[in-house]
């Protein structure tokens, strides 16, 4: 898992998504940062977690499906506009 989110980007990632966020104050920009990265970390620990389990609750999408789609949902979290 580790390795298919750092083919992802990594830490790299985070300074592009910051560049091309819109225009936000730096402490909103920050709390959305911290939410995204609380949220991909919880998203990989439940995954990694259903895996143990004899009897998943769902079926998991495979591998780089999974983090295709966390790329993209971690983007719209943070490009969203900001409401007045």
């Amino acid at each position: 898992m580790v390795a298919a989110l750092t083919r992802a980007g990594g830490y790299e990632a985070y300074g592009l998504l910051e560049e091309r966020m819109p225009p936000m104050s730096d402490e909103m920009r920050l709390e959305r940062m911290s939410l995204v990265t609380t949220f991909i970390l919880r998203a990989a620990a439940d995954r990694a977690r259903s895996g143990e389990r004899p009897h998943p609750s769902r079926h998991q999408l495979d591998t780089e499906s999974f983090v295709r789609n966390l790329v993209s949902m971690s983007v719209g979290m943070l490009t969203a506009p900001i409401e007045a």
